[in-house]
């Protein structure tokens, strides 16, 4: 066993032998591991994901991933099953579940925008968010999501945020505003600036803007801290029982990499159930906080969606 936290891993298993620790943690949408032995050898490797043919189970929402056959082949996603026990059998013989996995529900909300401008930094080659305008920050820690499934609940969810050196946990309130949400609705996130959680879709308002922070209001987000960077922010979001219904998202995924601190990072492809962490997302040097894309002003870009009016209109 190696592990992040001997004494908390202890805590929460039977003894076991631990061989050591090791920082950081495994990246539930998927990476590599490698073996070597102590002349540096390579030993064994595998390369294991989320999406089929890969158990999408095990990304996140409680199951390990567990070998089935040490005899096969352990870079076949066949030989991988969901654990039968929640966290695993750490430290015991395997027990995979292989009864057939459930279908995969839908993301409910996926990640469209966030930004990444530092402080003190603008938006470069001359860019403006379609709200802020061209200021220093482009208005400080926020990301946008869009509701990508009709009449979802979002009470009890939560948004999981990190970057290289930090992390932290939204967590959404039991506030009846959030029981019933249209597709196509746009919220942001920020920890500044006002709060408005009505939404009048006849009217032509599909914005959403709540405030986080631990000097948040805390009605519609319990208030706790939230930061925003160009150093490997990711997003999860997950539903109110813990299953993950979206993410990790950001940068390391979908392409998206070397997002600048005079930058924004953004789906490139229209918000929409089928939308997964691994799509289309790219930096940028417009934005449009609380918006729709379709009214941005970027010549590069602005042929890549027409974001939320299928949703609207589906």
């Amino acid at each position: 066993m190696f592990v992040s936290d001997d004494p908390g891993f202890r805590d929460l298993y039977d003894p076991v032998f631990v061989g050591g620790e090791f920082p950081g943690s495994l990246d539930d949408g998927g990476e590599t591991l490698a073996l070597f032995d102590a002349s540096g050898s390579l030993v064994d490797t595998v390369t294991y994901g989320t999406s089929s043919p890969w158990p999408w189970t095990a990304a996140g929402t409680g199951p390990s991933l567990e070998l089935v056959d040490p005899a096969a082949d352990n870079s076949e996603a066949a030989n991988w099953a969901p654990s039968a026990d929640v966290g695993g059998t750490p430290g015991r013989a395997n027990r995979p579940d292989l009864s057939p996995l459930p279908e995969p529900t839908g993301p409910g909300v996926v990640l469209n925008e966030y930004n990444a401008v530092s402080d003190a930094a603008v938006l470069k080659n001359g860019g403006s968010d379609t709200y802020f305008g061209s200021i220093p920050g482009n208005g400080g820690n926020w990301f946008e999501v869009v509701v990508v499934e009709d009449g979802l609940d979002l009470r009890g969810w939560s948004f999981e945020w990190s970057d290289s050196t930090s992390m932290g946990i939204l967590r959404f309130t039991d506030d009846p505003a959030l029981a019933s949400l249209p597709a196509g609705a746009i919220i942001t996130v920020s920890d500044s600036g006002p709060e408005d959680a009505t939404l009048d879709p006849a009217a032509g308002d599909w914005w959403m803007q709540l405030r986080a922070g631990v000097d948040g209001p805390g009605r519609y987000l319990v208030a706790s801290p939230l930061e925003v960077s160009n150093s490997d922010w990711q997003l999860v979001v997950r539903q109110a029982d813990g299953t993950v219904r979206f993410g990790p998202a950001g940068e390391g995924r979908g392409g998206l990499t070397g997002v600048g601190s005079d930058e924004v990072a953004r789906l490139e492809e229209p918000p929409a159930a089928s939308v997964a962490a691994d799509s289309n997302y790219g930096d940028a040097t417009a934005s449009s906080f609380g918006s729709d894309t379709c009214s941005m002003t970027d010549p590069f870009r602005i042929s890549r969606r027409c974001d939320t009016r299928v949703l609207r209109t589906s």
